[in-house]
Formats: structure tokens, C-alpha cells, sequence
């Protein structure tokens, strides 16, 4: 069985065998492959609207008299939490701790599979059932969250976003897997071109640089057209409908 890809070294490696090691001596330094992994990955986030993002929720602690707040990076979008006319809920203040907590849990990402729906579910219930005393409003650019009215004492505020899958989430990606593949065909294609032949045992050995280049282009152009135009890694937009 195949185990799934976690690390980037992991990843070369993969890359490397797809190549043709052991058995081919794959002229590519790591860092090679890791810039086009990079390419492929800023491509895939930027097209695939299924995988290249997360729902999830986040859990900050309020300061009294402080109402920005820095998010982490890869916060991509928060959903604004239902608000509710009572500015002082003890239902709101349990409910935040739970989310909070489990919050925490699901980003240690060590229960089975169960536990995971079933807190994400918890979660989901928290938001209808527990209304926020806060509005929030959220700047993607700058990744700074305001909160309304500014809170007037310590607490928790429980958020649902969507955040930006990260790096080694990605790694496993199917698509990922073979874009990183065809750009390092190309790569050493290009490398193996500059010299027709190697000296070998029997004699000169003919490199197979062309067309490995060749194959690896054509792979691109076939990827990239699965993941903008085809939208088998995402969902095409919605039409736009207007008056006449």
C-alpha cells in the first residue's frame, strides 16, 4: 500500500523515482524540484476552489478596548457570525469556549475519523444555536479582522473561515503530483538537450532530452487546461444574468 505524501522530501523523492531512480541518475537538485512543486501548488490555490481551500473555524482572544486583530496568512475569507441584540449572552460566552476547544482539537488533527465529523458538526450547531454579540468585518489584503462594537472585557470569539490549504495538505494532490512531474520532465529535458550523448561502458549513451521535454509540455497544456477551462479541480462560476 502507498502510503499518502506528508513532507516535501517525501515528495522529491517520489518525483525522483517517477523519473527514473534508482536505476536513472536524475540530473535535477532538490531545490529544482521543490520551485516547480511551488509553481504547481500557487496555481492549484488559485484555480481550485474545492481543494485548494478549507472551511474551518478559529478561535482569537479579545483584549478589552481592542477591536482589529491580525489573522494568520492563510485566512483567505471569514463568515460573518449571526449577531445577536443581547451585547451580554452567557449562552454566547459557554459557546465560545466549547468552540474554542474544539477548535483546538481539530487542529491537532489526531482522532479518527468520527470525531472529526462529529465535532465539526458541534461546531456548526454552536453558530445557528449561540448567536455573537459581534459584528466582524474582515480585510483580505491586509489579513486584519475588526470587531463591533469593541469589546469591553477578555474573551473568546469563535470564527468560521476559509482558509488557504497549506503546503503539505497539498502534497498528496493528484493534480499537484503530476504538474510537479511535467514541469520537472521539462526541466530535464532542457538539461539532458544540451548534451546528445553521455559516455557510457559499451559506448556513447543517447540522452532522451527532447523528448522528455516534449512530453512534459504537452502534460502542462493538458493540466492546466483540466484545472482553468475544463474545471475538473474546481467549480465553474455562476452564470451572470442581466434585464434586458
Amino acid at each position: 500500500m502507498i502510503e499518502k505524501i506528508k513532507t516535501i522530501p517525501e515528495f522529491t523523492n517520489y518525483i525522483r523515482t517517477k523519473l527514473g531512480e534508482p536505476k536513472i541518475r536524475v540530473e535535477l537538485a532538490n531545490s529544482q524540484i521543490e520551485t516547480n512543486l511551488s509553481d504547481g501548488i500557487q496555481l492549484y490555490r488559485e484555480y481550485s476552489n474545492q481543494n485548494g481551500s478549507f472551511h474551518g473555524y478559529l478561535a482569537i482572544d479579545l483584549e478589552a478596548t481592542v477591536n482589529t486583530y491580525t489573522l494568520p496568512d492563510n485566512i483567505l475569507q471569514v463568515i460573518t457570525p449571526k449577531r445577536s441584540n443581547q451585547t451580554n449572552s452567557s449562552a454566547w460566552v459557554l459557546a465560545s469556549m466549547s468552540g474554542a476547544m474544539a477548535s483546538d482539537a481539530l487542529s491537532l488533527k489526531s482522532f479518527d475519523t468520527v470525531t472529526y465529523t462529529m465535532l465539526n458538526q458541534w461546531l456548526h450547531n454552536l453558530q445557528i444555536l449561540t448567536p455573537s454579540p459581534f459584528k466582524t468585518m474582515f480585510n483580505n489584503n491586509t489579513k486584519v479582522l475588526q470587531v463591533i462594537p469593541t469589546p469591553d472585557s477578555i474573551g473568546k470569539l469563535f470564527l468560521s473561515v476559509q482558509r488557504a490549504a497549506t503546503v503539505d495538505e497539498l502534497l498528496d494532490e493528484r493534480w499537484v503530483k503530476d504538474y510537479t512531474l511535467a514541469k520537472c520532465q521539462i526541466s530535464l529535458g532542457q538539461l539532458r538537450s544540451k548534451f546528445k550523448t553521455i559516455p557510457g561502458f559499451g559506448g556513447n549513451i543517447a540522452l532522451d532530452g527532447e523528448e522528455l521535454k516534449t512530453t512534459g509540455e504537452a502534460a502542462v497544456i493538458l493540466l492546466e487546461d483540466d484545472l482553468i477551462k475544463s474545471f475538473k479541480y474546481s467549480r465553474p462560476p455562476l452564470p451572470l444574468f442581466r434585464n434586458n
